[in-house]
């Protein structure tokens, strides 16, 4: 499964550093994929953004119009890792009851 972050922001620095901090998040959690910013008014439209600072992982709505901190970010890559980490499980229990 590929994993792909997109950040909606207008302020572009705020954008950089969540990103910033997003991928140490990733990192310290083993997550592998791709995070980028979406800093383009049309874009936010053309995506049902209402409110700002969005994030949206794999065409899934996050956050919207809340603060993207370092926890924020922390929680949210640990949530992740765990939740593949539990897919690779079952994964594996389908491959040995087969």
């Amino acid at each position: 499964m590929q994993i792909v972050f997109r950040i909606f922001d207008k302020d572009t620095n705020r954008a950089q550093w969540t990103e910033s901090i997003l991928y140490e998040s990733m990192k310290a959690n083993k997550i592998e994929g791709k995070v980028s910013q979406v800093c383009c008014l049309q874009e936010f439209g053309r995506q049902g953004v209402k409110q700002l600072p969005a994030l949206e992982l794999n065409g899934m709505m996050l956050s919207q119009g809340k603060p993207l901190t370092e926890a924020t970010m922390a929680e949210t890559c640990t949530r992740l890792a765990y939740a593949l980490q539990k897919m690779g499980k079952a994964g594996k229990e389908v491959l040995i009851k087969s």
